[in-house]
């Protein structure tokens, strides 16, 4: 994270508008003595960085170190009155609390009649905008100045504040009971997104009819009839009942609805509310609603009467362009995707101080799968590694387990070949750990530029197995290889294969597993598979289709381009021991059974990019 970021006074300074600037210069003008004082010219100074730098600050001689702390201090102080005193921020809430302000100061000055006015109007405000909280607090205010105010007649005013007080105190500890429950089901949500199995989704309904109570919504104020639905929502979303979700995101927006007046006194609710609400939509799979509702959501925040802040620019942001991804993906339109990546970039560079990191990689992971649609798999990887490479990353655990299958297809896809040509030149350079390398090829990718010129060595040989339809770029390969002058020859596919292993683990000794290895014909035929060096192609296979049950000794990670490779791979062609994998595999003799060949795995795919068969 840079300065910037981490220095609050900065970030607000930065978060300032034209026209909050103006109010806060004209706030300080207001006295002739802050002219030129050095919280006044701090913040000139802050206004016209780029980057938050303290040395800067300091060579400027604005203010000493030991005083620079305490004027930061100041003048963020400063700010937030000027942002208080602005008119484009009084809201419900501010407005309540001035008057129980005014209230107090009257109090304070024994002018209790004066005050008990201000408060039975502030009272009437908080309870038409459903500001139960605040409510209760003024109620409280009036019990006090009621018990000091004696010439006042009680014998009506005491009832009547009794029971606002007993009324008040229940609704708040309805609300409190629910938001708790609220904010619990939501963590578990952000945290590792919907149950991914019959226990996990039975313990969330357990969590659930533990804390959860039968209510009457219609005795239920608007406060609490949100809250209630917010809850629905979260756990539907939870236990994958989609269309729970999209039923009480549905109320949830209709409670709204019902109260227009409530949309611009708690605009993030309403926003959060519709995101859910298409979020729910995307799930069930609904384009035409789906469209539907999103451009009714566009229309109500381009409209001239709904709220505008930093805030809300970022969240109208992040709803609006997450669901445009949404309503590409449901449209099946990926091309048109592309078109407004551009545009969420430089929303992301915009809003960067105002959205979390969770939602920013969530942005780049719809990207990287909006390139990956299209068979750009390098902007796809380009985005991907910008998610896994940022380390103040809080997504989904589902989220980021996503993100790494993604970066590994998008690489397979891409054909990259991982330092073939430093294995390559490591077997048969001038310090060379093998006489011969011959590589073993399906067709289904070309080797890159860098891999090509290693493999135009004497003696280096491909042999490719024709796969039909799966040896896509058969064709091309051969073409490649006859321009390059690089030797090859074609096989067609055999009817069967050696019968010779299984993913059930034989118990077998030690001695015993390390006989079948050193029998074995296949323990040269190295494959290196999405960057790793396995003994053989059962090896990679085995750690590809469950990596339970592979073991990190079955390979040399070659994607750790460092100076250890060619000593690890040195150390791994010449070690006389069996694999983990091994203990797996029958060995390769003529007693084995058969199986057809390429037909072994059904649902899974493995990806075969090249074996490499080295002879001493």
């Amino acid at each position: 994270m840079t300065n910037q970021l981490k220095d609050n006074l900065f970030v607000l300074i930065k978060s300032l508008t034209k026209s909050e600037k103006r109010q806060f210069k004209l706030y300080v003008g207001r006295m002739d003595s802050n002219e030129n004082s050095k919280f006044l010219k701090l913040f000139h100074f802050l206004d016209k960085m780029d980057f938050y730098s303290e040395d800067l600050i300091l060579k400027k001689k604005i203010v000493s170190k030991l005083q620079l702390s305490n004027l930061k201090a100041h003048l963020y102080k400063q700010i937030l009155i000027s942002l208080r005193l602005n008119p484009q921020h009084k809201n419900v809430k501010l407005h309540i609390r001035g008057q129980i302000d005014f209230a107090t100061i009257l109090y304070q000055k024994g002018l209790y009649k004066q005050s008990l006015k201000i408060l039975d109007k502030a009272k009437s405000f908080a309870l038409k905008y459903d500001e139960n909280t605040s409510a209760y607090e003024i109620v409280e205010f009036e019990k006090l100045i009621e018990s000091l105010y004696v010439t006042r007649s009680l014998s009506n005013r005491t009832n009547e504040l009794v029971s606002q007080t007993n009324h008040l105190r229940e609704q708040n500890e309805i609300y409190s009971n629910l938001s708790n429950i609220s904010l619990q089901l939501y963590e578990k949500l952000i945290k590792a997104g919907y149950a991914k199995s019959d226990d996990e989704s039975k313990k969330i309904k357990k969590f659930f009819k533990q804390k959860i109570k039968s209510f009457n919504i219609s005795e239920l104020g608007f406060r609490e009839t949100l809250i209630y639905y917010q809850i629905w929502v979260w756990y539907s979303l939870l236990i994958q009942d989609f269309l729970s979700s999209y039923k009480y995101a549905s109320k949830w927006i209709d409670t709204f609805n019902k109260s227009p007046e409530m949309i611009g006194i708690h605009p993030v609710f309403y926003l959060k509310g519709y995101n859910f609400l298409l979020e729910a939509l995307a799930l069930i799979k609904y384009p035409s609603k789906f469209k539907y509702r999103l451009n009714d959501l566009i229309n109500v925040v381009e409209d001239k009467s709904f709220p505008r802040n930093q805030n809300l620019n970022a969240l109208i942001f992040i709803y609006k362009y997450n669901n445009l991804f949404n309503l590409h993906v449901l449209e099946g339109d990926f091309k048109e995707s592309l078109k407004i990546i551009p545009e969420v970039l430089v929303g992301i560079e915009i809003n960067k101080n105002f959205i979390d990191h969770h939602h920013i990689m969530l942005l780049y992971f719809k990207i990287a799968c909006m390139y990956f649609t299209v068979n750009d798999y390098d902007n796809c990887i380009k985005y991907v590694n910008m998610i896994m490479k940022n380390k103040n990353i809080k997504m989904r655990e589902d989220l980021q387990c996503f993100t790494r299958i993604l970066n590994l297809i998008a690489h397979w896809e891409a054909g990259h070949d991982y330092n073939l040509d430093k294995i390559i030149n490591y077997c048969t350079g001038k310090i060379k750990i093998a006489d011969r390398v011959v590589i073993y090829s399906n067709a289904t990718i070309l080797p890159r530029p860098n891999a090509i010129k290693a493999m135009k060595h004497k003696n280096v040989f491909v042999e490719i197995t024709d796969y039909g339809k799966l040896s896509r770029a058969l064709d091309k390969t051969k073409s490649l290889y006859d321009q390059e002058g690089i030797l090859y020859q074609v096989e067609q596919l055999p009817d069967s294969w050696d019968d010779s292993a299984d993913i059930i683990q034989p118990q077998r000794s030690i001695d015993e597993n390390q006989y079948i290895f050193d029998s074995c014909c296949a323990k040269y035929l190295y494959t290196l598979m999405h960057g790793k060096l396995y003994r053989c192609p059962f090896s990679a296979s085995l750690n590809y289709i469950d990596s339970n049950l592979g073991n990190s000794h079955d390979y040399v990670d070659c994607i750790l381009d460092d100076d250890s490779l060619k000593m690890r791979l040195e150390s791994f062609i010449y070690s006389p021991r069996y694999v983990p994998s091994c203990e797996f595999c029958k060995g390769r003799s003529t007693q084995l059974g058969r199986t057809k060949a390429a037909r072994q795995v059904k649902k899974k795919r493995v990806p075969f990019e090249f074996i490499l068969d080295y002879v001493k």
